[in-house]
């Protein structure tokens, strides 16, 4: 019987806070957490560990998430990672950009609890 692999998340988020209680609720959904609070590490992580699926904020420490976003979709290593952004930017500008540069959606983090944005991981996921 072969073993059971989680899915994998890359949680790229600078908020102390927000990561812990994102990586609880997704380890306690199945899931394998990887976590990075700086955008260039996220690309680093992204290409090594190929997560199933990156939860990324745009406000970073050095790169922002769209220049995250942007270097993942141009990397053919990680092109086909599924994106969702969570943010608490919530101007039109910013969800526009996102998902044109390719990010699966765009969650406001304000707007959602937190069982909705595994739900909608596991979505993305099917």
């Amino acid at each position: 019987m072969p073993p059971i692999t989680r899915k994998r998340v890359l949680l790229v988020e600078d908020e102390e806070a927000t990561y812990k209680v994102l990586t609880v609720v997704f380890e306690e959904g199945g899931f394998e957490v990887f976590h990075t609070m700086a955008g260039g590490k996220a690309l680093d992580i992204a290409a090594q560990e190929k997560p199933d699926i990156v939860l990324l904020d745009l406000v970073l420490p050095g790169f922002s998430g769209l220049d995250v976003l942007a270097n993942l979709k141009n990397n053919p290593r990680t092109h086909d990672i599924p994106v969702l952004i969570l943010s608490q930017l919530s101007d039109q500008d910013s969800i526009s950009r996102g998902i044109a540069l390719g990010a699966m959606g765009y969650l406001v983090k304000s707007e959602y609890q937190l069982e909705d944005i595994l739900k909608k991981v596991k979505e993305i996921l099917k």
